[in-house]
């Protein structure tokens, strides 16, 4: 079981975990391993392969063990747990790990949290239809669902890793069935923008207020942020049947509610999700094309003089309408302002923000632990 250095401890003692038996779990480690890992400074943040991280991946293999640094915490963990399936088990240990879980299972169908139905899903995957299969490697299809679960499971990971760990009333929402979404995608937001540099502080006022200021390590660029996701009936775990021909797209009301919500001295960078089934390449103008009627309606293409508007992302991030993942890439688009105060520097935008939206939901495959477990 994964735990982090303030949560409970899972011995039952109601003790936070750094103050019962984290010294028990840790003390096979060395010392000078668990300070080298801990203090690692954020660098520039890219990965091998280009991939945006924010902060590069800290683990090393002591023993039997396989040794994780995630923020300012270590975890000890098995050799044979992939760092896909590490992602995982925090996740649920974020969620309330088996106390969680037994909730749920008890719960009618209708009632059970969207997420656990992910994660039964993808339990019965790697029971029940593994395609590949070694001592200690399994390969499952990658559904719609998995691949929700596990965008999520990486934003919590990126969070904490780069030292933005989530408010305790997010996680509150992120688990109650009527605010799922909008905690989700207020996470996979914060995620987003930490992988492409922003050192991010989330915003604990009461009242309306942005999701969180960032500051951008390598350009210098500060900012708010808001995120804003289409609600659909039938949709993540909203009742209801979901019909698309009578999906509306409201990016006027968002954009309106994002520039009275953030403050009005910092550039306003604002993330809207479309929440609709993803479209073949092919397709992709249709819902490109309600977009522009809709900032054309709203006169986006003026110069926003009197407002601290900076960018506009519209996301489709909606791998939870598929079964089978289309082979498309990901939709998102980005409209933005240049040469106002309120700008961001192009490099800002297209250097970091676009890609990391451009890779959102794929998780950076860590080849060596596949070529450790395979011997």
């Amino acid at each position: 079981m994964n735990v982090g250095r303030n949560d409970k401890c899972p011995c039952g003692s109601g003790k936070k975990y750094k103050k019962c038996c984290l010294d028990k779990d840790t003390q096979n480690i060395p010392v000078e391993i668990l300070e080298m890992m801990k203090n690692i400074p954020p660098p520039e943040p890219f990965e091998k392969g280009g991939f945006l991280v924010g902060r590069h991946f800290i683990d090393t293999t002591f023993k039997d063990k396989r040794i994780r640094a995630v923020g300012g915490s270590v975890y000890s963990r098995p050799l044979n747990e992939t760092f896909q399936m590490f992602l995982l088990n925090r996740l649920a240990e974020i969620l309330g790990g088996k106390n969680w879980h037994d909730s749920e299972q008890v719960k009618s169908e209708e009632q059970k949290h969207q997420l656990f139905k992910w994660f039964v899903e993808f339990e019965n995957l790697v029971k029940e239809k593994s395609i590949r299969e070694s001592e200690s490697i399994k390969s499952i299809e990658f559904t719609g669902n998995v691949r929700a679960l596990l965008s999520i499971a990486y934003d919590c990971y990126s969070l904490q890793h780069c030292g933005a760990n989530i408010l305790p009333k997010l996680i509150k929402r992120l688990k109650d069935k009527n605010q799922f979404q909008g905690a989700k995608y207020e996470i996979a937001v914060g995620g987003l923008v930490t992988r492409s540099g922003f050192e991010i502080t989330w915003m604990n006022d009461e009242g309306k207020h942005c999701e969180f200021i960032g500051k951008h390590r390598v350009t210098g660029d500060q900012a708010a942020f808001e995120a804003k996701s289409h609600h659909r009936d039938g949709v993540l775990g909203r009742s209801g049947v979901f019909n698309v021909e009578n999906a509306g797209i409201k990016i006027f009301d968002h954009i309106r509610e994002a520039l009275e919500q953030s403050p009005k001295h910092l550039p306003l960078v604002l993330f809207d999700d479309l929440n609709l089934p993803l479209t073949e390449e092919e397709n992709t103008d249709k819902w490109l094309h309600e977009v522009d009627k809709h900032l054309q309606k709203v006169n986006f293409y003026q110069d926003y003089k009197d407002t601290n508007y900076s960018v506009l992302f519209i996301t489709n991030f909606s791998w939870h309408f598929h079964e089978k993942l289309p082979p498309a890439s990901n939709e998102a688009v980005a409209f933005f302002h240049t040469g106002n105060k309120f700008s961001l520097k192009p490099e800002t935008i297209l250097s970091y923000l676009k890609p990391a939206a451009d890779q959102y939901g794929f998780v950076p495959a860590k080849l060596e632990e596949f070529s450790v477990q395979s011997h």
